[in-house]
């Protein structure tokens, strides 16, 4: 009898112990469920903070990408067609004017009559001026002109759109240039319009 009593109370313990193991299951299910669910939350976060630094770097390649080719081909170059400066500004269009350029035939020697061009068409046809410098629409430019005045370099000329305070991504070139045989720097900004 003693064998069949321990027997009853071993399968009566072990009954009891089924309930706790439950509970103490239902517990640790919640809790790695959480876990699971903040690992997730966690792994989503970051994948989006990743993509947006890589949105981020793309657009500011770009940006800087646009802004050395504007500037190159604007001192690197007398333009296409070369006789650019005696079309109409009401029909200058990427059509009629494949690149703007403001050397003459010597590299680095600006053209005074070219960039009095520029600067008129800036105030007449910003927007063609920008496409045909290969700016693309979102980004906005500014170009400033200084001639060397034996001490210093000040302002000559301007052209472009002025630089926006909320203006987040900016990208300055300097590159230099003779104008009438006095040294010019020339200073490129880039950035994205707001």
């Amino acid at each position: 009898m003693r064998l069949h009593d321990n027997l009853l109370e071993n399968v009566k313990n072990n009954e009891g112990m089924k309930g706790s193991k439950g509970q103490f299951f239902s517990v640790d299910a919640i809790f790695a469920s959480i876990i699971f669910i903040l690992i997730i939350l966690s792994v989503q976060s970051y994948w989006d903070y990743s993509m947006e630094k890589i949105n981020y770097a793309g657009s500011r390649e770009e940006l800087e990408a646009s802004s050395r080719n504007a500037i190159n081909l604007l001192l690197l170059s007398g333009g296409v067609p070369s006789n650019w400066t005696e079309i109409n500004s009401s029909s200058f269009n990427q059509s009629s004017v494949q690149s703007i350029g403001l050397i003459n035939s010597d590299q680095l020697i600006l053209d005074s009559s070219k960039i009095d061009k520029f600067l008129q068409i800036n105030t007449t046809n910003y927007n063609a001026l920008k496409n045909i410098m290969g700016i693309p629409e979102k980004y906005e430019f500014e170009i400033k002109f200084y001639r060397w005045n034996e001490t210093d370099y000040v302002l000559y000329a301007y052209a472009g759109s002025a630089l926006l305070d909320n203006a987040t991504d900016v990208v300055n070139i300097n590159r230099y240039a003779v104008l009438n045989n006095t040294w010019m720097r020339i200073s490129f900004r880039g950035w994205e319009a707001q």
